[in-house]
């Protein structure tokens, strides 16, 4: 998968050589690709944008979650180094949560993202997620299938 990250360079998920796992790579405005050592499954998993050249969410299978739900992972480095200048080993993960494959999401354009999902009571949830968790926002009445999320 690729991504914007909101601020004119790509995120991309990347098939590795022995195409057993997808690297995250940053590619800038100039061509320049970084690598940010951050390797992640075949099969499911998506990079998502969020607004920053900081940082960006990866939803993805993991052996933590059960076969209809997905880790939803936060990877970044310090925002007081220029992208141009993020060593690989600067990189670092953090998992937000878990939520069901077919959770959509979208960028705020402000370094989140936005997340709708169905729990398993068949409740519809607006949920807001950011570099260090989730949190509800607001119950989704509208039907799920219909609803498209369009990032900021």
């Amino acid at each position: 998968g690729v991504d914007s990250d909101g601020v004119g360079n790509l995120w991309l998920l990347e098939e590795s050589e022995n195409m057993d796992s997808l690297w995250l790579i940053h590619i800038l405005a100039n061509g320049e690709r970084k690598e940010t050592g951050m390797q992640f499954p075949l099969g499911g998993s998506e990079v998502y944008g969020c607004g920053s050249s900081s940082g960006v969410f990866v939803f993805h299978p993991s052996s933590e979650c059960d076969d209809f739900e997905g880790q939803l992972t936060y990877i970044y480095h310090d925002a007081e180094i220029p992208s141009d200048r993020v060593s690989e080993d600067q990189w670092t993960s953090a998992v937000i949560g878990e939520c069901p494959t077919d959770t959509k999401f979208a960028s705020d354009g402000k370094g989140s993202l936005w997340a709708l999902m169905v729990d398993d009571d068949d409740e519809c949830m607006f949920w807001k997620c950011d570099s260090v968790g989730m949190t509800p926002v607001h119950d989704w009445g509208l039907p799920f299938a219909s609803t498209e999320l369009v990032g900021g």
